[in-house]
């Protein structure tokens, strides 16, 4: 197992071993991988992936489109925007139309939907009918079931949650969904699940609003589809369907007639033909995929692996030891700082350097984001390739920021956040190569440190 070190000891006491998940330490790591990845996926019904459920407010569902233009339209680039129902006019004066109640002096507004019905509008968020193309389906706009007043409220709150999401995890988790599968856990069952079929990514913007016109507009994010994979193994595990991967020139209907041979098997299943806004967390089944074999060919005979997954459990956590950096001993294992850093944490870094496996631990305030600072320009200054992740977006902000300021930004590459599109990834790679040959030579350097 590698060694669990706390760099601010220096004392060679043992603690107690923390208690590790079963699927470590079995001797098999091919086993113990795929249970991992299993844990992952979350095939319970509690993941909103397997049972879906629209909300008034977290969701948007749409209606009245024509559900392949809208789709390409929002792939091509174009930005699409919503289309709340037209206040009720003087000809509502007809109480046939209310569903509110006759108050004496004046009569309650009607609904969002009595009004869209009576103007014709195709109400059903089902879009067989009205939306496909066949019966005047709306391709320019996202129609949606609320006043102006109401679509303005709701998208504040969709909107907000997927920047908040944003701020903690640095990925996008709002989507425009196209099609959910209603599915039965058995024959017998009269309890519907939904699952979301097709996901397309999207920013979501908004202008205006308090007395001003209020405009809100969908667009694509560029970020990759993904596809439901929680689904697709729940289904080849509990019913043994093997469910199609979307392809990059399907559309949904095109999608959506490869699933139906496969749906034909089960009893009552069917696509309902929705579209809905919606948050989604994909992050999860991003790592399950990465660390399938197939995708990762050696993956269960990296050294690391293997140790993680076939190595001695040790019965104690030994702490590191602190060195005395005045020692000329360590002259040459000493790395260069562009960081402050204490003796506890300067040891840090000599045993990282090393190559040891450690653990780091403090309070807040206490130099960690320093340290790995340090560390990462110590291993660049070695030729090492670092890999810095972090759960919280902020870390990675903060540290990356502090090697701006040391001038490293430029060894800097952000990957799987918001901000990594295609485009803007190719630029920054065009960036660094155009950047070769501008620096200093080291002997330069060493000459101006002497």
């Amino acid at each position: 197992m590698p060694t669990n070190t706390d760099a601010r000891e220096d004392d060679h006491s043992t603690v107690a071993s923390v208690a590790l998940s079963p699927e470590f330490l079995q001797g098999n790591a091919a086993a113990g991988l795929e249970k991992i990845r299993t844990r992952l996926l979350d095939l319970t019904n509690r993941n909103r992936l397997l049972n879906f459920r629209h909300s008034g407010s977290s969701s948007l569902r749409i209606v009245n489109v024509d559900i392949d233009t809208i789709f390409r339209r929002l792939m091509d680039g174009e930005k699409l925007p919503f289309q709340a129902v037209p206040e009720p006019s003087a000809e509502f004066d007809n109480t046939e139309f209310f569903d509110g109640e006759d108050t004496g002096s004046r009569t309650v507004k009607p609904s969002a939907q009595v009004t869209a019905d009576f103007l014709g509008w195709q109400t059903s968020y089902d879009l067989d009918l009205g939306g496909n193309g066949e019966n005047g389906g709306n391709s320019d706009a996202l129609p949606v079931l609320h006043y102006i007043e109401g679509l303005e409220t709701l998208t504040r709150k969709i909107g907000s949650a997927a920047k908040s999401a944003i701020e903690e995890s640095g990925t996008n988790m709002l989507y425009l969904v196209f099609g959910f599968l209603e599915w039965y856990e058995d024959d017998n069952s009269q309890q519907p699940r939904y699952a979301p079929l097709l996901t397309v990514p999207v920013t979501l913007e908004r202008n205006g609003g308090k007395g001003k016109g209020f405009e809100c507009t969908l667009e694509f994010s560029g970020d990759d589809s993904t596809t439901n994979l929680s689904l697709a193994e729940r289904m080849r595990r509990d019913f043994a369907l093997e469910l199609p991967n979307a392809e990059d020139d399907d559309s949904p209907e095109t999608y959506f007639a490869r699933l139906k041979n496969v749906l034909e098997q089960k009893k009552h299943w069917r696509i309902r033909r929705q579209v809905s806004l919606t948050l989604l967390s994909f992050g999860k089944l991003l790592m399950y995929r990465d660390l399938d074999p197939k995708s990762w060919p050696g993956i269960v005979k990296h050294p690391l692996v293997k140790e993680l997954f076939e190595g001695v459990k040790s019965e104690s956590i030994a702490h590191a030891e602190e060195y005395d950096i005045d020692d000329p001993a360590l002259k040459s294992d000493v790395p260069s700082l562009i960081l402050d850093a204490d003796s506890s944490q300067h040891s840090a870094l000599i045993h990282a350097l090393r190559g040891h496996n450690l653990v780091i631990e403090g309070p807040p305030g206490t130099g960690k984001s320093q340290t790995i600072t340090n560390l990462i320009a110590a291993a660049i200054g070695k030729g090492k390739t670092v890999l810095f992740v972090a759960e919280k977006l902020a870390a990675l902000e903060v540290v990356r920021r502090r090697l701006d300021e040391a001038g490293l930004g430029i060894f800097c590459l952000e990957l799987h956040s918001h901000k990594t599109k295609k485009h803007v990834l190719l630029n920054d790679l065009e960036g660094r190569i155009k950047a070769r040959g501008s620096f200093r030579e080291p002997r330069e350097i060493e000459l101006h440190l002497a």
